[in-house]
């Protein structure tokens, strides 16, 4: 008879966020260009080793395009039991604007080591992602230039244009 010890199990709750996001990672609003890093850490509380990998995972072509919006640092690593847990950073960077909400994307497996040749996923912890680039916008008046007109040397005179903020 053989059996599998459930103890190793990578539970979510060993699975940590920054404060405030549920069960995900939520990048904000930041530039077109701009990279932003969030990290999450994973403890094993169990007995025995474990392992963990991320992979991202969808056939949606729109959900694709996401994908590479994200890199994970380290993609996949080892947990030892009553270890100091592992922090995972997960960056994005984007060379267009993009609103990516609440997808789901991104999974930790959880892998048992001994399990066949290679170790066998034991568990899918899904990771939703979050974030909006943007480029500036802005506007500027008047929208023809700024004339001065005929001067007299070393006589002042003012013009004034406005700057205005449309972005985020």
């Amino acid at each position: 008879s053989s059996g599998i010890n459930a103890e190793w199990l990578l539970r979510p709750g060993d699975m940590s966020f920054p404060k405030g996001a549920d069960g995900g990672l939520d990048f904000g609003s930041l530039k077109v260009f701009d990279e932003a890093k969030q990290t999450c850490t994973l403890k094993n509380r169990g007995r025995y080793e474990i392992g963990f990998k991320f992979t991202f995972d969808s056939t949606d072509p729109v959900m694709r395009e996401a994908m590479e919006l994200f890199k994970v640092d380290p993609p996949s690593g080892q947990l030892f039991p009553n270890d100091k847990p592992s922090t995972v950073h997960v960056i994005f960077k984007s060379k267009k604007e993009c609103n990516i909400k609440d997808l789901p994307i991104l999974k930790c497996q959880v892998i048992e080591p001994h399990l066949g040749n290679q170790g066998g996923v034991i568990a899918n912890i899904p990771v939703k992602l979050s974030a909006r680039s943007v480029f500036s916008k802005f506007a500027i008046h008047p929208l023809k230039d700024v004339n001065f007109g005929p001067m007299i040397i070393n006589i002042k005179k003012q013009r004034q244009f406005y700057i205005e903020n449309h972005g985020d």
